[in-house]
């Protein structure tokens, strides 16, 4: 879910360049949606669909165009990732399923608390939860893509070509991809979320997007989970950089010349999976008409009744 500590980092030096907003400033703009991040913690909520139909509502109470984006075929690169993701679950069940024994004699709120957290890191999409979000998109009149590797990329490229005007996602790796706007901590309580200006983070930080990228990558992101590295050390590692007399060369060159603190070929091959200038793949995905139809009544009860919403004629 991206480099670790660099949303601090961004909070505490950026702060021109990252401010709440309420939805209604966005009226009138298409969003793309990064799914299964909101479909992950909807699903811990025990509220999947309900919070889906709230959200697309709000968007829609405020005059935003959403365009929901699923995640394809996870890269190869990604699979050390995905098996210690999967492990992890498992362990995490394994270890409910021994407080669960506990409680069988009576109530320890302590021992409920940690069953609720552990829950929640073993969550599982399946199949037929996909399947009724985009019925529910699709019955609410708006509009949703697969993309062909992760959605977080995709969402980046649409960004950036300029066919909708933000990303929504919780995803650190937008950053990486220099996506142009990022939203987070949407609130559907409050209809607000944080916007994010990659444009101005730039500015303030005094640093161009090539340094930028480097830095998140060498301080360890989802492509090189077992690097030492982290964003702390980069970053001095960068203020060296800068106050040394061979600027003239990159901040991944002059590491690779003054230091042993990376390996610049593999920096090299993570940040070419970073890259969403050619990619192929996007062509039709970039075709995609972003709707914002008449809601499918009879359709939608269908869904609904799933989450046990009651209609009333």
């Amino acid at each position: 879910m991206g480099i670790k500590y660099l949303n601090r980092f961004l909070q505490e030096n950026c702060k021109e360049s990252i401010r709440k907003v309420n939805l209604y400033e966005l009226s009138g703009k298409k969003v793309v949606i990064d799914t299964s991040i909101y479909m992950y913690r909807y699903l811990g909520e025990e509220a999947l669909l309900e919070n889906i139909y709230l959200m697309i509502n709000i968007l829609r109470l405020n005059n935003i165009i959403p365009l929901f984006v699923f995640d394809g075929k996870p890269p190869k690169e990604k699979e050390d990732l995905l098996r210690e993701r999967k492990q992890n679950k498992k362990k995490a069940e394994e270890k409910y399923n021994e407080l669960k024994n506990q409680l069988i004699d009576g109530q320890n709120a302590k021992i409920e608390e940690q069953m609720n957290q552990l829950k929640k890191e073993f969550i599982r999409l399946h199949h037929t939860d996909i399947k009724d979000v985009k019925l529910l998109i699709q019955s609410l009149g708006a509009s949703y893509i697969e993309a062909p590797g992760e959605a977080d990329k995709l969402c980046a490229k649409l960004v950036n070509k300029n066919l909708v005007y933000a990303c929504l996602s919780e995803d650190m790796d937008m950053f990486v991809y220099g996506c142009k706007r990022v939203l987070r901590y949407l609130s559907l309580l409050n209809k607000t979320a944080i916007m994010y200006e990659m444009k101005d983070i730039l500015i303030e930080l005094d640093m161009n997007f090539n340094d930028f990228k480097n830095i998140c990558i060498i301080s360890g992101t989802d492509y090189n989970i077992h690097n030492n590295n982290d964003l702390t050390n980069t970053l001095k590692y960068f203020k060296k950089y800068r106050k040394s007399k061979e600027k003239k060369n990159n901040f991944l060159s002059w590491l690779e010349e003054n230091t042993d603190y990376i390996n610049g070929l593999e920096v090299r091959e993570i940040s070419k999976l970073f890259n969403i200038d050619d990619v192929p793949e996007f062509k039709n995905c970039l075709k995609t008409k972003i709707l914002n139809g008449p809601i499918n009544i009879s359709n939608l009860k269908t869904i609904l009744e799933k989450a046990d919403f009651i209609f009333v004629n």
